[in-house]
């Protein structure tokens, strides 16, 4: 018996240190923000830089001759190079394309292999493309399946119902049409439906008073925040929250389940959620946007701005609807689809 106490006191005496973590983690009431690698996507354009440079050497070795060519990259490979094309309805590409000019497809193309153009290109209707690589701008026609990524120097202009692949990124501007889906996109900015880029003036936001414990958390355990509230201070909510329309946060927002912006709430800070994110119409977000779940963002909405960079991520699931504009990226290792 008393070999079975002491044997009792050794566990408690072994397992106090841990004690005051586990209860946090039990009970989710720290007042810092959600540990987030900010780093979670990698470069954004890397997989055409990295064909770039993979397919360079390769390219000098053909002195730019146009014709076929076999090349040794990380296997042999059939290399047609042309100065422009103009590729016809339902023909099917089975080897790398390089085009020196434009490119233009018809209907039901297959492009098996990467291709890289170093204008523009403009693809019809139920295309699928394995890679592209663009030095000017690309127009994807409905229903565009990519197989795995596209980068253009120029502007993207995605139509309805296209398949965006692994990554979609852009020195310019990406417009993504209607029911498109996506796991990775980046540009400065992302635009979905008809909505134009605004002036920055018309993107300015109330300036911030000083205050002292601008960088402490208030912490609530509010379910709700009134109408027309302003708040500058960093908050963090222990449960879900419903923040009313009109709102101003002038600091960062996390909860621990699920938060939803009611119409025109401006957050000049960052969002973080243990559960999902809705983001009502009309919003204005400067900072990141991450869930560990889903995000949902309401027509109108603007985040981040040209001058600074951003994330928006939902591990699960991001649903964007239209007239939407994104300074930087969006991320999910889930579903990603244009309402």
């Amino acid at each position: 018996m008393i070999i079975a106490i002491v044997f009792l006191l050794f566990l408690l005496f072994l397992l106090l240190p841990f004690l005051p973590g586990a209860l946090e983690l039990s009970k989710k009431e720290d007042a810092d923000p959600l540990y987030i690698a900010m780093d979670y996507i990698r470069s954004p354009r890397y997989f055409s830089k990295s064909f770039k440079e993979l397919i360079g050497p390769a390219l000098e070795e053909t002195n730019g001759e146009t014709g076929f060519h076999e090349i040794e990259l990380s296997k042999k490979e059939t290399l047609e190079i042309c100065r422009s094309m103009d590729v016809p309805d339902e023909k099917e590409i089975h080897h790398l394309l390089y085009v020196d000019g434009d490119l233009v497809s018809g209907d039901r193309v297959l492009f098996d292999h990467e291709v890289y153009i170093t204008h523009n290109g403009v693809f019809g209707q139920d295309n699928v493309i394995q890679a592209l690589a663009a030095e000017g701008q690309v127009t994807l026609g409905q229903k565009t399946e990519l197989r795995r990524w596209l980068d253009a120097e120029g502007d993207i202009h995605v139509g309805e119902q296209c398949d965006l692949g692994i990554n979609i990124s852009s020195g310019g501007s990406i417009f993504l049409g209607k029911n498109s889906i996506f796991r990775r996109v980046f540009a400065i900015p992302i635009i979905t439906g008809d909505r134009g880029i605004p002036d920055p003036l018309e993107m300015s936001l109330p300036p911030k008073e000083p205050s002292t414990q601008e960088s402490a958390f208030i912490r609530s355990k509010s379910q709700n925040i009134p109408k027309g509230s302003i708040l500058r201070n960093n908050v963090v909510f222990t449960r879900k929250v419903t923040i009313g329309s009109n709102t101003l946060i002038q600091g960062n927002v996390k909860a621990y389940d699920e938060i939803v912006l009611e119409e025109n709430v401006t957050i000049d800070g960052n969002i973080f959620a243990d559960a999902s994110i809705f983001i009502g119409p009309d919003a204005r977000i400067t900072g990141n946007v991450f869930s560990q779940k889903s995000v949902h963002i309401s027509r109108g909405t603007i985040i981040s701005n040209p001058l600074n960079i951003k994330s928006v991520i939902g591990k699960k699931e991001i649903h964007i609807e239209p007239n939407v504009l994104i300074y930087g990226f969006i991320s999910t290792e889930g579903h990603g689809i244009v309402l």
